[in-house]
């Protein structure tokens, strides 16, 4: 009986002494499943609100595409100085499917060459703005089918002739994003006008002419630059030797008051072009000094 008493009682204090082990790991793994069960539910419930707060945000020109562009000088002030103006669209869109769901605010600046920066309100033109979510409340472009894609009219004017040019639109609210493009105004020529358009993959040289038809001459002498065969006057463009090296040219009669629009594909996107005038002949070249 006594051996028996014993053996029972060592059995109760073991028995104890694993209950007080037992006990805080039960209450540990009961806390640690309490946790995570909250852990989770925040996720997600972050991930909801996320989802429900995050909105498609988009801020895109028609212009400030990073590139370089030319423009001509055509506006004449009572003083007889000539200058030029730049017309551009911002945009809360990417393409017909992809738009901004907020309003987009935004300012323009713009900052000659070794210049100061202009204020945003030059030329007595408050050019901060906002772009409105929604359907059609913009400046509509006539290519424009989609109601929830709006776009604002820019314009800057009294851009000097001869002078390049910084412009700058930023996004501010309710995300920001910079867009930008190097503006050079051309020297005027009262009776031939070109100007260069960069479109990454190629550019578009647009010559015009004022009062007098013309006949001009238009070289290309950039080796970079193949001509689009498809335009009835750069099919028949002939290769030569002058005194800069190989170059392409061809006449091309244009009547008075009228423009054409040439188009080459570039061998290298990241490449930037320029075309000049001189009398009657229209010379397209690369810059070399950026």
């Amino acid at each position: 009986m006594g051996k028996q008493k014993k053996k029972q009682e060592y059995a109760a204090k073991l028995w104890n002494r694993i209950a007080r082990v037992r006990m805080p790991l039960t209450v540990v793994c009961i806390l640690a499943f309490g946790a995570f069960i909250v852990y989770a539910k925040y996720i997600q419930t972050s991930q909801y609100n996320d989802a429900v707060t995050a909105k498609e945000f988009y801020f895109s020109s028609d212009v400030l595409d990073g590139g370089v562009h030319e423009i001509p000088a055509l506006d004449v002030a009572e003083d007889g100085t000539t200058s030029a103006t730049l017309t551009f669209h911002l945009m809360n869109h990417e393409d017909q499917l992809r738009y901004s769901e907020v309003a987009v605010d935004y300012n323009v600046t713009w900052k000659e060459e070794n210049g100061n920066a202009s204020e945003t309100s030059g030329n007595g033109i408050n050019l901060s703005g906002q772009i409105v979510a929604g359907k059609g409340h913009g400046d509509q472009t006539s290519d424009q089918t989609n109601d929830k894609t709006n776009d604002k009219t820019v314009t800057i004017s009294g851009l000097e002739q001869g002078k390049t040019y910084t412009v700058t639109a930023t996004a501010t609210a309710p995300y920001t994003k910079t867009l930008t493009a190097t503006i050079r105004v051309q020297q005027k020529n009262a009776e031939l006008q070109a100007s260069v358009s960069d479109h990454g993959n190629y550019i578009e040289v647009t010559v015009w002419t004022a009062d007098k038809a013309k006949t001009i001459r238009l070289i290309n002498h950039a080796a970079g630059l193949i001509p689009d065969n498809t335009d009835s006057f750069l099919e028949n463009m002939q290769t030569g030797t002058g005194n800069s090296g190989e170059n392409q040219s061809v006449s091309v009669a244009l009547g008075s008051n009228a423009s054409h629009v040439f188009r080459f594909f570039k061998s290298n996107a990241e490449k930037s072009y320029t075309a000049t005038v001189l009398n009657d002949v229209v010379t397209v070249g690369e810059v070399t000094n950026e």
